[in-house]
């Protein structure tokens, strides 16, 4: 399994330059293509060309560009929808981009994916690999890309019926979607879980304690499960068991899988040093990282000009 993991990252390094923009088109495309079947009320933008275009721009540039070129849509999709509905989605996600951007400006694809999951009725996958893979502050992203998903739902499921009815106002349909989003109660239950779940997770994992990765998966697992049956049981929100423990499963699965490729580390190998100077004493422990055979690219050139030289 080693070597297997060694030669992926191998491949990887030297191929970086093409695999990436792969995967942030195939994101993209995913996420557009989710935006415009859920909403779609801004017919020029229904258009598969404008689409896959939109997907090639971000393969090329950083992660952000998904989630900007994401949050236009949907705005634009409000604002077909009816001019109140676009001005409430244009507030909202101002406000969160504005905190996105602030606190976790690295954070472009656990947003993305984590509002597609929430998309798919796994809002779960997401928080156990981000508070794995980041810092604490990440349980801003949670936060964030949750809301957005809420939000159009609302939009779905209340402000659609309301404009549509003879007899509302444009009044009306502004306090359906703010009521929506401040009466939605599995809305605060998947928040403070998936922010608890992200700080709990990113907390054990740098504690520095033996097998820190593999106890923050279990634990933000349990915690994740665990919090959100009593916060819904508290709120009166019974969440759906099926894909609590299939999004919870399937966290984990993943977050093993990149704790595997990242974090692989020979705990019966660690070594202890102490060294001080004028003002301290250090106490540093060392554990070495499990390796293959399989010598890395840069590595193996670096001992190839070697004994050239020689």
């Amino acid at each position: 399994m080693l070597a297997f993991r060694d030669k992926l990252k191998n491949i990887y390094a030297e191929n970086d330059l093409y695999i990436l923009p792969v995967i942030k088109y195939a994101v993209a495309l995913f996420t557009f293509i989710s935006i415009n079947q859920i909403l779609g009320y801004m017919e020029p933008l229904n258009n598969m060309i404008l689409v896959l275009v939109l997907s090639a721009f971000c393969a090329i540039f950083p992660w952000n560009t998904i989630p900007l070129i994401g949050v236009i849509m949907v705005i634009l999709h409000c604002f077909g929808l009816g001019l109140e509905v676009g001005a409430c989605a244009a507030v909202l996600y101002l406000i969160l981009l504005i905190f996105y951007f602030r606190f976790v400006p690295g954070d472009g694809l656990a947003l993305t994916l984590t509002t597609a999951t929430c998309g798919a009725g796994f809002p779960g996958i997401v928080p156990i690999g981000l508070g794995l893979m980041r810092g604490p502050v990440s349980a801003l992203t949670a936060v964030c890309s949750t809301i957005a998903w809420v939000f159009i739902t609302v939009v779905k499921e209340v402000a659609v019926p309301m404009k549509f009815a003879s007899d509302s106002s444009m009044l009306d349909v502004v306090r359906a979607v703010i009521e929506g989003m401040l009466n939605n109660k599995m809305l605060l239950v998947n928040v403070v879980t998936c922010a608890a779940v992200v700080l709990i997770v990113s907390l054990i994992r740098s504690s520095g304690i033996s097998w820190s990765w593999e106890i923050a998966i279990v634990v933000g697992a349990i915690a994740q499960i665990g919090l959100t049956l009593a916060l819904g049981n508290i709120l009166e929100q019974k969440p759906d068991m099926v894909s609590l423990l299939a999004g919870t499963g399937v966290a984990a699965l993943i977050s093993f899988i990149l704790a595997f490729f990242v974090y692989n580390v020979d705990y019966k190998g660690a070594e202890h040093y102490q060294f001080e100077d004028d003002e301290f004493v250090y106490y540093v422990k060392a554990i070495p990282k499990n390796r293959s055979s399989v010598a890395d690219p840069a590595e193996k050139a670096y001992t190839e000009e070697e004994e050239y030289e020689e």
